[in-house]
Order: C-alpha cells, then sequence, then structure tokens
C-alpha cells in the first residue's frame, strides 16, 4: 500500500466528487425518491473536506447531520470536519461533546470524541481545560487497552505538560 501525499489525496478527493456529482445528477433527473441520494451526498461532503473545500462539505454534513441525527457515521463526519473550521472552534467542540455523550464510554468513538475535544481546547487556547480531561482520562480509563485513541490522548497529555515547563 501506497501513502498518498496531500496533492494527491485532493486530487482523488475531486474525482471523488465529480462522480458523486454526475450520480446525484443521474438520481434527480429520475425524479425519484432514492435513499442513496444522501450517501452520495455525503460521500461528496467528505470528498469537499478532504479536497480543502471545507466550508461547503461542512455544509453539506450539517444539513445530513440535522436530518439524521440518529447517524453515527453522519454525526462522526460532521464533527470532523467542523474540527477542520478554524473559525468556529466552540461549535466543532459542542458537536463533539453532543457525540461523545450518545456513543458508549470507553468505545472508540468515544475515545476520538474525548480526544478531539481535548486537542480543539488546546487549539482555542484552553490548554487547562484540554489538559483536566486527558488527565481525568488516563485515570478512570483501562490502562490495559491500547488502541490508537488511547496513543493519540497520551501524546496529546504528554505535549501540553511539556508546554507547561
Amino acid at each position: 500500500q501506497q501513502n498518498l501525499n496531500a496533492d494527491q489525496l485532493a486530487r482523488l478527493a475531486r474525482v471523488i466528487m465529480m462522480i458523486c456529482d454526475k450520480a446525484m445528477t443521474g438520481v434527480k433527473k429520475a425524479q425519484i425518491a432514492d435513499p442513496r441520494l444522501e450517501a452520495w451526498q455525503l460521500e461528496k461532503a467528505i470528498a469537499e473536506i478532504q479536497a480543502g473545500d471545507v466550508k461547503p462539505g461542512v455544509n453539506t454534513l450539517s444539513e445530513l447531520a440535522s436530518r439524521n441525527p440518529e447517524s453515527l457515521n453522519i454525526q462522526l463526519q460532521y464533527a470532523r470536519g467542523l474540527s477542520r473550521l478554524d473559525s468556529d472552534l466552540p461549535t466543532a467542540i459542542k458537536q463533539w461533546r453532543v457525540l461523545s455523550a450518545k456513543v458508549k464510554p470507553g468505545s472508540e468513538a468515544w475515545l476520538e470524541c474525548k480526544y478531539n475535544i481535548a486537542l480543539l481546547l488546546k487549539q482555542n487556547q484552553q490548554p487547562d481545560e484540554a489538559m483536566r480531561l486527558l488527565k481525568y482520562l488516563k485515570l478512570t480509563s483501562d490502562g490495559s487497552k491500547k488502541s490508537r485513541w488511547h496513543v493519540e490522548l497520551d501524546s496529546l497529555l504528554d505535549e501540553l505538560e511539556r508546554a507547561q515547563q
């Protein structure tokens, strides 16, 4: 498996966007209610964000999230998209917090939520609050399980502690 650089990922995302546009055009021309339309909208929004067109992607994800409040995948994608918008970190933090309350504590999705909350707090000039959250998670989590998110959480805590010294 070959790793792609940012430029290659952006070009690939633009191809995905074109495919999604063609698929959505076909569904709309057929004038039928097709549940796949939302799936194509979701894929296009993810591709837009990957290509650097963050705002339109997040706008679409916002619409999809409000229409599908129980879809964990859409809610996660929306939170991930919001995290890429530097202009509205408090909204991103809020979305991650709402989402973390909906998923099972200790699950991969929950850990991803907590990591992103802490990261965004740090980016929003609230490192002390981020550190409190991370220290609480370290004290209360099962240290025997080391998922990707446990490693990320530990790394972020180490970074914040080094910055305080």
